[in-house]
């Protein structure tokens, strides 16, 4: 939810938020 409001909020670093998100769901996903 963070990640999305602050994608919106930064359009300019989709890309680095993109990379966040995608480390944020396999650490989610390797934890759970």
């Amino acid at each position: 939810l963070v990640v999305l409001f602050l994608t919106m909020a930064l359009p300019k670093s989709v890309r680095a938020l993109a990379a966040a998100v995608v480390i944020t769901q396999a650490f989610v996903e390797l934890i759970g």
